[in-house]
């Protein structure tokens, strides 16, 4: 509608300007414009990208500088990086395994001394107009950070490189070694010769220096152990860890079951294996045998599930239901440390009933299994946890408790009968009800 009012306007304001020139006028100027917007947008982009490429070769230019040994002196920071970076890459050309590795640990010995010597740096000229103290930079309300940035370069060389070990043990050594570098040089004089911080302050920043870093190395070597020891005992996450005095629980909410359960639920279907479609005086066996099916059980359950230092301190046990001659009540008992220092246990219930026997004719031999049914086991859900141990002579369970047996789906057989059915007369088929 905008497009065609305002040809129509400047017809108004022109007199003797038709329309159609306009829209001619329009169409010619309309791609000179755009071009010149195009024209525009890239003077200024080409402009933008410029500087961003001037402001890169300037850093480029500083870091030059900076790693470039100065003249006649070979004794610098930069030629102990730069013989590093070659070592590294001369290391990659043989296939020899222990060339490759000597070689590459020659690299470390270069590159820890020349990063630290780099560290010490108080006039380092990065540009003509522009000098770099790198020591102060390094050092935060007179606490100079250098020491364990060369430890930790230390501990990645010889617990990673050099010996593959885990990164658990590289971090428990970074707090000492860097201690070590960092009061070493008040040891040495010019000389050089070793001697003893005269200064009492001296001394005594040497202690605390000492003790604060065994301290935090303390702390992280408990850190890795707790670790270690959720691996290998995962229930004691859901135990209350509020009076703890080294682990605080973030969200106490969100607890995970006790193992207990999936020893439970494993134990319920290794005891369905053995019953399920048993015939009724195999079921009435197993259960006479079950104290000496037990160990057998056990082992079945723990096969199932990954081997933990946990496993020992979990007790299986099943138990018959007093009043109720085929259910079984199934004990997890933990063993191991609780806040209370009681223990606690878990019970699961499965009640063994028997399905109904098939039809046989009279004609038809079927063995003893299918005249007298088969056995089918239902457990129930998991309870607990319950404080203290469980009193197996007296054992009480809650009847909502108990599962309730599913119908058997397994459709039995109709007897077959030599004798045809007989035929229903068709005057009365119109008549039946369904």
């Amino acid at each position: 509608m905008g497009s065609i009012t305002t040809p129509v306007l400047l017809s108004q304001l022109i007199p003797g300007l038709e329309i159609s020139q306009i829209l001619l006028w329009l169409a010619i100027l309309a791609p000179v414009a755009l071009l010149l917007i195009i024209a525009v947008t890239s003077v200024f982009a080409f402009d933008v990208a410029k500087k961003i490429v001037s402001t890169i070769n300037e850093i480029f230019q500083q870091i030059k500088n900076v790693l470039t040994p100065p003249k006649d002196k070979w004794d610098s920071w930069q030629v102990l990086i730069w013989i590093s970076v070659f070592s590294w890459v001369t290391s990659m050309l043989p296939q020899n395994r222990i060339i490759h590795s000597f070689i590459a640990t020659v690299g470390w010995l270069f590159l820890i001394p020349g990063v630290h010597w780099f560290m010490h740096e108080e006039n380092l000229q990065a540009a003509p107009d522009l000098k770099i103290n790198v020591k102060k930079s390094l050092t935060i309300n007179n606490f100079y950070f250098a020491p364990w940035i060369t430890g930790a370069l230390v501990c990645i060389f010889l617990f990673g490189s050099l010996t593959g070990g885990p990164i658990s043990v590289a971090l428990v050594c970074w707090p000492p070694l860097s201690t070590i570098i960092a009061i070493l040089p008040k040891f040495i004089k010019l000389g050089p010769k070793y001697a003893i911080p005269e200064k009492p302050e001296d001394r005594q920043q040497i202690i605390l220096l000492i003790l604060s870093n065994l301290l935090l190395s303390c702390w992280i070597g408990l850190y890795f152990s707790t670790q270690d020891w959720l691996e290998q005992y995962p229930s004691i996450l859901s135990s209350d860890l509020s009076r703890s005095a080294v682990v605080v629980d973030l969200n106490p909410r969100d607890k995970p079951p006790p193992r207990g359960v999936t020893l439970l639920d494993r134990m319920g279907e290794v005891i369905k294996e053995q019953l399920q479609r048993r015939s009724w005086s195999q079921v009435e066996r197993w259960l006479f045998e079950l104290d000496q099916r037990m160990p057998e059980i056990r082992q079945e359950v723990f096969n199932q599930l990954p081997e933990l230092e946990e496993n020992r301190l979990w007790e299986l046990e099943a138990r018959p239901v007093p009043g109720m001659e085929y259910a079984l009540q199934l004990f997890a008992v933990w063993l191991g440390p609780t806040p209370d220092g009681a223990g606690y246990y878990l019970t699961k219930t499965c009640v063994i009933s028997k399905t109904p026997g098939k039809q046989v004719s009279p004609n038809e031999t079927a063995p003893p299994s299918a005249t007298a049914g088969l056995a089918q086991v239902e457990c129930g859900n998991v309870n607990g946890p319950f404080p203290g141990r469980p009193d197996y002579s007296r054992i009480q369970i809650d009847p909502d408790m108990v599962p309730k047996p599913e119908p058997d789906s397994t459709p039995a057989p109709e007897a077959e009968s030599q004798t045809p059915p007989p035929t229903e007369p068709e005057s009365n088929r119109g008549n039946k009800r369904w």
